[in-house]
Parts: structure tokens; sequence; C-alpha cells
């Protein structure tokens, strides 16, 4: 899955964080490079079970962004 944000700091980093998706631990996804825009996009491997999630972007300079994520039984 590809997870896009925009709005960060122009390159900086930021993380991808589901969150309570670790046995109710936050568990960090991926992680890259945001562009001179302050626009990111990361190829985001999914291994979570079933449910309803909470994505969190989290940039180096303190910005942040939300956005829900289903994952659905095939």
């Amino acid at each position: 899955s590809i997870v896009y944000g925009a709005g960060f700091a122009p390159g900086g980093m930021v993380s991808i964080i589901a969150v309570g998706a670790a046995d109710g631990v936050d568990k960090i996804l991926a992680g890259g490079e945001v562009n001179a825009s302050g626009a990111f996009q990361i190829d985001v491997k999914v291994a979570l079970d079933a449910g309803l999630y909470t994505l969190i972007a989290k940039g180096s300079s303190n910005s942040e962004a939300t956005a829900p994520l289903l994952i659905a039984d095939k």
C-alpha cells in the first residue's frame, strides 16, 4: 500500500505509525523523506490483522497527520 501526505517541512523525515497495532502498542510501519514541496509518498508493507486502524504520519519537525486504515479479510 502507498501512503501519501503533504504539509510537512521540506527535506524532513516522516514516520508512518499504526496506533495500537501490536497488541495495543503503536507500531512503526515505514519511514521516508519529505520532498522539497513538503509532500511524501511511501510504500508501506502492512502485516496487520484485519480491522480498522489509525495511521499517524509524524514529521521530524513535530508536524502530524492522521488517516484511517482498513485491513480486510480476503
